[in-house]
């Protein structure tokens, strides 16, 4: 289960979320109690970056919501 640590903490601690990702474990960063990044294994992220990179550029070509 990934652990969860605000900017601070992650900036505070970073050497331990690298150490972390090192040894398998994902880290999601908050900012104002939001998640906005994950810290993840290099090796997870080779396997799926083709796939993220084809969501972004579908997530790219969506008419954005109305706002209200």
């Amino acid at each position: 289960m990934a652990k969860t640590l605000n900017s601070r903490e992650a900036r505070q601690n970073w050497r331990g979320v690298l150490d972390d990702a090192h040894l398998g474990e994902d880290t999601i960063i908050e900012r104002n109690g939001k998640a906005i990044a994950v810290v993840i294994p290099w090796p997870d992220y080779w396997q799926i970056a083709d796939e993220l990179s084809a969501m972004r550029n579908r997530r790219k070509q969506e008419p954005e919501p109305p706002r209200a």
